[in-house]
Parts: structure tokens; C-alpha cells; sequence
């Protein structure tokens, strides 16, 4: 059907803030109508191959996950692949297994983000505060707002104007590069 997005494809709006932003922020978010929230330390570990180009790979672990996403490449990351995957290994094992799955595919890379995230969700997003740094870079702190159901991209837009509207913002001002994009690639090239 026209119009419709595919399964495991992500809607999200990215802002690069200052630190300053995190408390107003916060007021805003749990002055509305919050299903949870929660804060925990995560550790993304990317790892970049020689195929397919215009993916990666993602290692996600924290208190909650232990996840391995991969994610389509593109100018602008408001809408693009994401497919998820648990894993049930310890988080040692997971990163030799992940290591060991990706090795014919020509493992080129390997760069850790360190994240500390507040999640605040929505009935229909999820939003994150975050500060994410990689070994050698400076830190970035972050709004995000992705959408957590959606079946076409003008309601997906609804959902993050809805939010955006509520939290200061406009999607003129939001980052249209990927965290990989700014701090994996900028890692890589040290």
C-alpha cells in the first residue's frame, strides 16, 4: 500500500543539545503522562564491515539488553533499517559470538560508545536524554524522539511534531546525522 512503511524501520528526531537543556527537559517530560522511565548506563559497541556496505552493526548492552541490531547507512537518520535481534548470551560471550558472526563478512572495525540514558516513554515515543562518548572524542549530550508504532510516515511525523512542539523544538533545528556519523566514523579515522 502507497504511503505505508516496511517493518523494522525506525522514525526518529535527533537533537544535539547542551548539557544545560538536560533539567528543563526533564521538568517537561515528567509533566506528561509517562507509561515508564528509567535511567542506565550502556555500552554500544559498533563494529563496521567490508559487506554489505551502507550498514553496521551494533552490540547493545546495559541492565535491560543485550542486543544485536543492524542498521542501514544514510544522509539523513530520520527514517532507515533497524532490525533487532536478543541475545541470550552473557554480555562476554555475546561480544566474542557477535565478533565470531560478523568475521566473513570482513570485520574491518570495532568502536565503543559509552551512553548514560534517561528514558521517558510516551504512549506512542519514546523519548532519551543522553550523553554518548567514544575513546578520543568529545562527548555529545542528546534529545531523541522516536516514534514507537507507526504505519506511514505522515503520522510518524505527527507523533515527533506532537513532541517536539511540547518540548521547545522543531524538526528545522534536529541533527540529521547518525551518532555513528558523528562519533564511530570520526573514531575510526584517529
Amino acid at each position: 500500500m502507497r504511503g505505508e512503511l516496511p517493518s523494522f524501520i525506525e522514525f526518529e528526531h535527533k537533537y544535539l543539545i547542551h548539557p544545560d537543556e538536560f533539567a528543563p527537559l526533564r521538568q517537561r517530560l515528567q509533566a506528561l503522562p509517562l507509561e515508564n522511565t528509567y535511567t542506565v548506563a550502556v555500552t554500544d559497541r559498533y563494529f563496521i564491515t567490508q559487506v554489505p556496505k551502507g550498514h553496521v552493526y551494533r552490540l547493545r548492552q546495559d541492565a535491560y539488553l543485550n542486543q544485536l541490531t543492524v542498521k542501514s547507512l544514510a544522509p539523513d537518520s530520520e527514517q532507515r533499517l533497524e532490525v533487532n535481534l536478543n541475545l541470550k548470551d552473557s554480555a562476554a560471550d555475546a561480544e566474542a559470538a557477535v565478533r565470531a558472526f560478523l568475521s566473513p563478512l570482513g570485520l574491518d572495525s570495532e568502536t565503543v560508545v559509552e551512553k548514560e540514558v534517561e528514558v521517558f516513554y510516551l504512549k506512542d515515543c519514546e523519548v532519551t536524554l543522553y550523553r554518548a562518548k567514544a575513546s578520543g572524542l568529545e562527548a555529545l549530550h542528546c534529545l531523541e524522539l522516536e516514534v514507537r508504532e507507526f504505519t506511514d510516515r505522515q503520522k510518524a511525523l505527527s507523533v515527533l511534531t506532537h513532541y517536539e512542539s511540547l518540548l521547545g523544538k522543531s524538526a528545522s533545528q534536529r541533527c540529521q546525522k547518525s551518532l555513528f556519523d558523528l562519533l564511530v566514523l570520526p573514531s575510526t579515522r584517529g
